[in-house]
């Protein structure tokens, strides 16, 4: 799995750079790319974390974090 993760960051890294090295009228394409991609990654990696917050039993409100069982 790291290897997987290390290759779709790899490639949003490569995008990124793409995206910088064009001229400000080819930047469109190569942002909807990359945006793609970051998107492909974030629901590849999603599944297999949960929030640190879920496992130490805390509890968070509109605003605020709270410990304990309400």
């Amino acid at each position: 799995m790291n290897n997987k993760i290390t290759q779709l960051t790899q490639e949003c890294d490569d995008l990124a750079s793409r995206y910088y090295r064009l001229d400000a009228g080819s930047r469109e394409r190569a942002a909807r790319d990359w945006l793609q991609k970051v998107r492909e990654t974030a629901n590849f990696i999603k599944p297999h974390f949960q929030p640190q917050n879920h496992k130490m039993g805390v509890k968070t409100t509109n605003r605020y974090t709270t410990r304990g069982s309400k």
